[in-house]
């Protein structure tokens, strides 16, 4: 049996060849049915041979959802090449430091990013630039190749026959100190979740998934499964609840995958009295568990929907355990705080719990969640070290602390440490800490998470300044540190969010802040962020 996805593509062809494969995200989008789709897909692994690309080496690929992004991931799989697909909300600076931590060959941006991939960013690499998706009709560029000039040129290309324990794709996740880390996951850890999660989601032929999330993140690979049963899918390049509900009604949309910050935006904004989307069938969300209000008024809106809670990480390809549709149902009727779970673990999927030690604790014990199965990844591109560090004889320390009650069902109690998840987005605060103390008026901070009813987490900065930038509570200095205004140091606010944005993506940037004389230490003088936590997430509930 193969587990690789050339193979798992092949098959599709061979069973669902004439079913639809692209829906239309707006009126008058091109749709393809799979055999279509596989040969525009081969049609690209003939590009791939053009730019020099041979399997196993790394491209990037920087776009907002579309067919043309699925299709260079899918050419990736087809010819065994390896994609790399980039957080476009990062800065210049932040996409040019990841590019130079995989070395890409080849560099696929849409006319959109241009700016964050130039020519120089792309020569300095030795790597080549090539554009898609013109928002006009593409024109001749000294700096740059279109992708359609070149698939014109390009005849298909046969299916390579990868081992199912090669480099599948390279996904970047935050890191805690600089650059994040690139997650190598095989042929074998995507093939296998999806038949993890299939009892799950009880995918069909007739199944029609959203694709709403970014493309660059790890639930997008949740779609696999619907490939798999010949289902069918629509690529949403921005967020918009009125689009999305006039596609569910128009494409007859039966899966939709949300973040909790975007299903609750979701909730708030459509008008289910006149929109019932009766043709959907399963909201799927993760990243963290939702508010009971906001599940219950999901229900009462949406009855005829189920809803799936998902728990993984980038690691584990992604998922490791789900909260499934009968569960919430019970849940909110008789037992509401299984909610807070992260449901029962995945089949072919072994957890424990460890201390610090990492010795095994008893049943029922808190400490970090350590996982072994088929999707658990290969490790992390380039990084010996971090890798022997968190993966041990096929076992993955997740980082997250949490239990399994006597019912089976997981429960995360802390996230990996100093992460905070803010609208869908991890955000890793000593990143943001470093930037920030490069300000000359900072002495100290600590960035940490607070509650919040549209993100589900913000960022908040607890601000230490510099004794001889404050005076009377005032602070005298322009943003270069230069004594020449009198502030009053909420208005630092403007300058350190200026500051930031040369640094940081924008959804790492705090937009509050706190001003305190001195922080919060442990015993062993670390700065005490749990106790910042509490304090500040108390002070920040109604």
């Amino acid at each position: 049996m193969s587990l690789n996805l050339p193979s798992l593509l092949g098959n599709i062809e061979q069973q669902f060849g004439s079913l639809p494969a692209i829906r239309q995200w707006e009126e008058g989008d091109k749709t393809l049915n799979w055999k279509e789709l596989i040969g525009q897909v081969s049609n690209i692994g003939g590009v791939f041979k053009q730019l020099g690309l041979r399997p196993n080496d790394r491209y990037a690929i920087l776009g907002k959802n579309s067919v043309t992004l699925a299709s260079l991931l899918y050419a990736g799989f087809w010819t065994g090449c390896v994609p790399v697909p980039l957080n476009y909300r990062l800065s210049k600076f932040e996409i040019e430091h990841l590019l130079r931590d995989f070395s890409p060959k080849v560099i696929f941006t849409c006319e959109d990013f241009l700016h964050l991939v130039d020519a120089d960013t792309a020569n300095g690499l030795n790597a080549k630039l090539v554009a898609f998706d013109p928002v006009t009709r593409p024109s001749k560029s000294l700096h740059h190749t279109w992708l359609e000039d070149l698939q014109a040129l390009a005849s298909q290309t046969p299916m390579n026959h990868p081992q199912d324990d090669d480099v599948a794709i390279v996904l970047y996740t935050g890191g805690t100190t600089g650059p994040g880390k690139g997650v190598c996951l095989s042929h074998k850890n995507i093939v296998m979740n999806a038949l993890q999660i299939s009892n799950s989601m009880r995918p069909t032929k007739d199944d029609i998934y959203l694709h709403v999330s970014p493309m660059f993140h790890s639930t997008d690979l949740k779609a696999t499964v619907v490939s798999m049963f010949g289902g069918s899918h629509v690529y949403v390049p921005q967020y918009s609840t009125e689009k999305i509900i006039e596609c569910i009604e128009r494409e007859k949309i039966t899966i939709l995958s949300l973040v909790p910050a975007v299903l609750i935006r979701f909730l708030q904004e459509a008008n289910f009295d006149k929109h019932p989307l009766r043709s959907l069938r399963l909201i799927s969300y993760g990243t963290s568990p939702m508010d009971t209000q906001w599940l219950k008024f999901c229900q009462e809106k949406l009855s005829h929907v189920g809803l799936h809670q998902c728990y993984g990480l980038t690691e584990t390809s992604p998922y490791l355990s789900i909260l499934d549709e009968e569960t919430h149902r019970f849940a909110l009727q008789y037992r509401p705080e299984l909610l807070r779970s992260a449901g029962r673990i995945l089949p072919s999927t072994q957890v424990r719990f460890v201390n610090e030690e990492r010795e095994t604790l008893a049943p029922g014990s808190i400490g970090e969640i350590v996982v072994k199965g088929p999707q658990v990844c290969l490790g992390y591109l380039g990084r010996a070290e971090e890798s022997s560090r968190a993966f041990e004889e096929g076992w993955f320390f997740t980082g997250d602390i949490g239990k399994l009650d006597q019912d089976g069902y997981l429960h995360i109690l802390e996230r990996q440490k100093d992460m905070v998840k803010t609208g869908g987005e991890n955000v890793y605060t000593q990143e943001v800490e470093t930037v920030l103390l490069q300000h000359p008026w900072v002495s100290e901070v600590a960035v940490i998470g607070v509650k919040d009813p549209r993100f589900g987490e913000t960022l908040l900065a607890v601000v230490v300044l510099k004794a001889n930038r404050v005076g009377n509570g005032n602070v005298n200095g322009n943003v270069n540190g230069d004594l020449d205004l009198d502030l009053d140091p909420s208005q630092c606010v403007e300058h350190f969010i200026a500051f930031c944005r040369d640094h940081l993506g924008g959804y790492k940037i705090p937009r509050n802040y706190q001003f305190l004389a001195s922080l919060p230490r442990t015993a062993m003088g670390k700065i005490n962020k749990a106790q910042l936590r509490t304090e500040f997430n108390r002070n920040n509930n109604p």
